[in-house]
C-alpha cells in the first residue's frame, strides 16, 4: 500500500509531480475558491476568469465550461451550478444564483478501488443540504 505518496499509478512512476492527478488544494482553500465563483467576488478571482469557469460552453447534457462541469444531474438540487468531481470521489459545487457551495473530500479507492457507492452518496449529501427535512425520505 503506497503511503505519502500520490497514489495515481501513472503519476507515481513518474515521480510524483504530473498534472494528470488533479489538482489538490485543503477544504478550506477549495471553500474560498467555491464562494469566489458563487458570489462573483473577491481579488482572488478576477470578473473575466469567474465567467469562463461558469459559463458552459459545450451543449447539455454535458455541459462543460473552462475547467468546471455545469449543471450535471448530482447538481440538480442546487438548479444552477458548477463544480467537478475527481476521480476519488471527491467533489467540489456551488450553486450559482443561491447561497451552497460544498467541498466533499473523500478517498474511495483507499485501501482499493472497488468502492462505487460514492456516486450516490455525493447525490445524498447535495439534496441533504439543499433540503435538510427530506434527508432519508427514500
Amino acid at each position: 500500500m503506497v503511503q505519502g505518496e500520490v497514489h495515481d499509478e501513472t503519476s507515481f512512476e513518474l515521480g510524483g509531480a504530473t498534472g494528470n492527478a488533479g489538482l489538490f488544494g485543503s477544504a478550506n482553500d477549495l471553500l474560498t475558491f467555491l464562494e469566489a465563483l458563487r458570489c462573483g467576488v473577491g481579488e482572488q478571482l478576477p470578473p473575466g476568469i469567474r465567467q469562463a469557469l461558469v459559463t458552459p460552453v459545450t451543449a447539455p447534457p454535458n455541459e462543460r465550461s473552462y475547467g468546471m462541469a455545469c449543471n450535471e444531474e448530482w447538481m440538480a438540487p442546487l438548479g444552477t451550478a458548477a463544480g467537478h468531481r475527481g476521480f476519488t470521489g471527491t467533489a467540489i459545487v456551488t450553486q450559482l444564483e443561491g447561497e451552497y457551495s460544498v467541498v466533499f473530500l473523500t478517498n474511495r479507492v483507499h485501501p482499493t478501488r472497488s468502492g462505487m457507492d460514492i456516486a450516490r452518496l455525493r447525490e445524498e449529501l447535495i439534496a441533504a443540504i439543499v433540503d435538510p427535512e427530506g434527508a432519508g425520505d427514500e
